[in-house]
């Protein structure tokens, strides 16, 4: 790890701990008694509905495994790539700045021989994918009654991540036809490099890339489903789903931005506290609420890494 990113890796962690010690109101001296609020919500949620919102979240990583299994034209394997994205999904709650991603890259050509260049277009397509197909679940909830600001956002997201996609030959080929200054680094003409890789993959396997898209739609009603249990778990009962759809799916897209510091804290807090007063919804129930769901969605991620680690780790072992 160099300097500049050790630097940013501190800087994260501790910007997620000063936004963690504020929503808890260490300012106003009620550290602890918030504290004592998080504990009673979780020592009084609902078992059932946790249980179906780990049962929801697993079908999601799986949904997410197939994905990235069609994204690599069968390479990795589904049950491969449901495990790989388990590992991933729990390392993305655990390391600061979407180091899970790295991490992700290495395990590609670790357990399924993928170069690094062509994981790295996987995972970068995968990411393009989250982002239009959020857009496009959110954007059905005026059959449920959102307003129309709740649509249009999520529209918004689902051009710009379709956009994206497309766009994608693009770059490179601008990129071949500029010289100098920053198209000379080393680092981003790898990444430009990546973004081809990217684009040949969606290109090479079109009815593979439109059966990805439609998984990925299945991921992403059965994750922020999984926020409804568990919003409805920790005593959150009044906001429809919708609006737990449209928290839940800020509070997803921060994390998935590389600010975020250990274990995501703070940072996934800020982002359902966020979701939510764009709705116009407010006060310490929410704030109390979003740490009980953070906390028990993190215990299913990481849940998820102790099945899939050691079973990847005996079939690499096995295949040795």
């Amino acid at each position: 790890m160099n300097g500049r990113l050790r630097a940013r890796v501190l800087l994260s962690v501790l910007a997620g701990g000063v936004i963690t010690w504020l929503m808890l109101g260490g300012p106003s001296g009620r550290l602890a008694e918030r504290l004592s609020d998080i504990a009673a919500t979780l020592s009084s949620a609902d078992p059932l509905l946790v249980a179906a919102a780990f049962a929801l979240y697993a079908a999601s990583v799986v949904a997410r495994g197939v994905r990235l299994s069609l994204l690599g034209n069968g390479s990795p394997a589904t049950w491969s790539a449901a495990f790989l994205t388990a590992i991933h999904a729990g390392l993305g709650h655990v390391l600061p700045l979407r180091l899970s991603d790295v991490a992700m890259i290495g395990l590609l050509k670790g357990h399924a021989s993928i170069a690094p260049g062509r994981g790295t277009g996987m995972v970068i397509l995968a990411k393009l994918l989250d982002v239009a197909s959020l857009g496009f679940v959110i954007s059905t909830a005026f059959l449920c009654g959102a307003d129309g600001s709740v649509v249009l956002a999520a529209l918004i997201a689902l051009a710009a991540g379709s956009a994206g996609i497309l766009a994608l030959p693009a770059i490179p080929w601008m990129a071949s036809r500029l010289s100098g200054g920053l198209f000379d680094n080393p680092r981003v003409r790898r990444f430009v490099s990546t973004l081809g890789e990217a684009s040949r993959i969606w290109k090479s396997d079109r009815a593979g890339f439109l059966k990805a898209s439609g998984v990925s739609v299945a991921a992403w009603v059965l994750k922020l489903s999984m926020f409804v249990c568990l919003s409805r778990a920790v005593g959150l009962i009044e906001p429809p789903f919708w609006q737990i759809f449209f928290a839940g799916a800020v509070t997803d897209l921060i994390m998935a931005l590389p600010i975020h510091g250990l274990f995501s804290l703070g940072t996934a807090e800020a982002g359902w506290t966020a979701g939510f007063a764009v709705l116009g919804i407010k006060g310490e129930g929410i704030v109390t609420a979003g740490f009980g769901v953070h906390i028990l969605w993190m215990l299913s991620a990481l849940l998820g890494v102790l099945v899939a680690a050691p079973i990847l780790l005996g079939s690499r072992r096995s295949e040795g």
